[in-house]
């Protein structure tokens, strides 16, 4: 995703809270990760790549 995909995503929910979440493997049930208080965590110039971090909940 681009940072302009991103932007266009972020303003129309612009009044709402952001987290990301992935699912890490599956056994009964899939082990879904949430995490929030996204911020910067590195910016890969060369490989034109921005990184976020965040909390696991």
């Amino acid at each position: 995703m681009s940072g302009k995909d991103l932007a266009k995503l972020c303003e129309q929910y612009a009044d709402f809270e952001f987290e990301f979440v992935f699912t890490d493997g599956y056994s009964n049930f899939p082990n879904v990760r949430s995490f929030d208080n996204l911020e910067l965590c590195d910016v890969g110039h060369s490989d034109k790549v921005v990184l976020l971090t965040g909390e696991e909940k």
